[in-house]
Protein backbone atom coordinates (compact mmCIF):
# COMPACT_ATOMS: atom_id res chain seq x y z
CA UNK A 1 0.00 0.00 0.00
CA UNK A 2 1.71 3.13 -1.21
CA UNK A 3 0.68 6.57 -0.01
CA UNK A 4 1.57 9.88 -1.51
CA UNK A 5 4.00 12.06 0.44
CA UNK A 6 1.69 15.05 0.06
CA UNK A 7 -1.00 13.15 1.96
CA UNK A 8 1.35 11.98 4.73
CA UNK A 9 3.29 15.16 5.38
CA UNK A 10 0.60 17.19 7.22
CA UNK A 11 -0.15 14.23 9.50
CA UNK A 12 3.51 13.67 10.33
CA UNK A 13 4.13 17.36 10.99
CA UNK A 14 1.14 17.49 13.33
CA UNK A 15 2.23 14.33 15.10
CA UNK A 16 5.61 15.84 15.93
CA UNK A 17 4.25 19.30 16.75
CA UNK A 18 5.84 21.00 13.75
CA UNK A 19 2.78 22.37 12.02
CA UNK A 20 2.98 25.81 13.64
CA UNK A 21 6.76 26.33 13.17
CA UNK A 22 6.53 25.33 9.51
CA UNK A 23 3.61 27.71 8.94
CA UNK A 24 5.51 30.53 10.67
CA UNK A 25 8.57 29.94 8.50
CA UNK A 26 6.45 29.95 5.33
CA UNK A 27 4.73 33.21 6.31
CA UNK A 28 8.02 34.96 7.12
CA UNK A 29 9.66 33.70 3.92
CA UNK A 30 6.80 34.88 1.71
CA UNK A 31 7.13 38.50 2.94
CA UNK A 32 9.68 39.56 0.31
CA UNK A 33 7.57 38.27 -2.57
CA UNK A 34 4.40 39.92 -1.28
CA UNK A 35 6.00 43.29 -0.54
CA UNK A 36 7.57 43.28 -4.00
CA UNK A 37 4.10 42.94 -5.54
CA UNK A 38 2.32 45.43 -3.26
CA UNK A 39 4.96 48.14 -2.66
CA UNK A 40 8.03 47.62 -4.88
CA UNK A 41 9.99 50.59 -3.52
CA UNK A 42 9.95 49.01 -0.04
CA UNK A 43 11.77 45.92 -1.27
CA UNK A 44 15.06 45.53 0.57
CA UNK A 45 14.17 48.24 3.08
CA UNK A 46 12.00 46.06 5.29
CA UNK A 47 12.20 42.54 6.62
CA UNK A 48 9.78 40.12 8.26
CA UNK A 49 11.26 39.24 11.65
CA UNK A 50 8.88 36.73 13.20
CA UNK A 51 5.39 35.32 13.29
CA UNK A 52 4.29 34.99 16.90
CA UNK A 53 1.66 32.91 18.69
CA UNK A 54 -0.90 35.73 18.46
CA UNK A 55 -0.86 35.44 14.64
CA UNK A 56 1.05 38.71 14.31
CA UNK A 57 3.74 39.11 11.67
CA UNK A 58 6.38 41.51 12.95
CA UNK A 59 8.06 43.54 10.21
CA UNK A 60 11.12 45.73 10.74
CA UNK A 61 11.52 48.77 8.47
CA UNK A 62 14.54 51.01 7.94
CA UNK A 63 12.65 54.15 8.98
CA UNK A 64 9.28 55.12 10.34
CA UNK A 65 8.12 56.76 7.11
CA UNK A 66 8.41 53.41 5.35
CA UNK A 67 6.54 51.73 8.20
CA UNK A 68 3.70 54.24 7.79
CA UNK A 69 3.64 53.72 4.04
CA UNK A 70 3.40 49.95 4.50
CA UNK A 71 0.66 50.46 7.08
CA UNK A 72 -1.34 52.25 4.37
CA UNK A 73 -0.90 49.16 2.15
CA UNK A 74 -1.80 46.78 4.98
CA UNK A 75 -5.10 45.61 3.45
CA UNK A 76 -3.41 44.71 0.17
CA UNK A 77 -0.65 42.84 1.99
CA UNK A 78 -3.18 40.93 4.08
CA UNK A 79 -5.17 40.07 0.95
CA UNK A 80 -2.04 38.50 -0.60
CA UNK A 81 -1.41 36.52 2.58
CA UNK A 82 -5.04 35.38 2.59
CA UNK A 83 -4.60 33.98 -0.93
CA UNK A 84 -1.45 32.08 0.08
CA UNK A 85 -2.62 30.91 3.51
CA UNK A 86 -6.44 30.84 3.49
CA UNK A 87 -6.74 29.03 6.84
CA UNK A 88 -4.71 31.69 8.70
CA UNK A 89 -5.80 35.18 9.64
CA UNK A 90 -2.90 37.36 10.61
CA UNK A 91 -2.13 40.88 11.71
CA UNK A 92 0.82 43.08 10.84
CA UNK A 93 2.99 45.05 13.23
CA UNK A 94 5.64 47.42 11.90
CA UNK A 95 8.79 48.44 13.76
CA UNK A 96 11.57 50.85 12.88
CA UNK A 97 15.12 49.63 13.20
CA UNK A 98 18.10 48.09 11.47
CA UNK A 99 17.33 45.80 8.55
CA UNK A 100 19.66 42.91 7.82
CA UNK A 101 20.60 43.49 4.18
CA UNK A 102 22.25 40.07 3.89
CA UNK A 103 18.78 38.53 4.09
CA UNK A 104 17.87 40.25 0.81
CA UNK A 105 20.95 39.14 -1.11
CA UNK A 106 20.52 36.25 -3.55
CA UNK A 107 22.38 33.12 -2.50
CA UNK A 108 25.49 32.25 -4.56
Amino acid sequence: MLRRLVDLLPKKLAKHGLTRPVLAAQIVESWDTIVENVCPKAKGKCQAISFNSKNTLIVRCEHSALAHELALCEQSILAHYQKLFPATTLQLRFQSGTVNRAAHMPSP
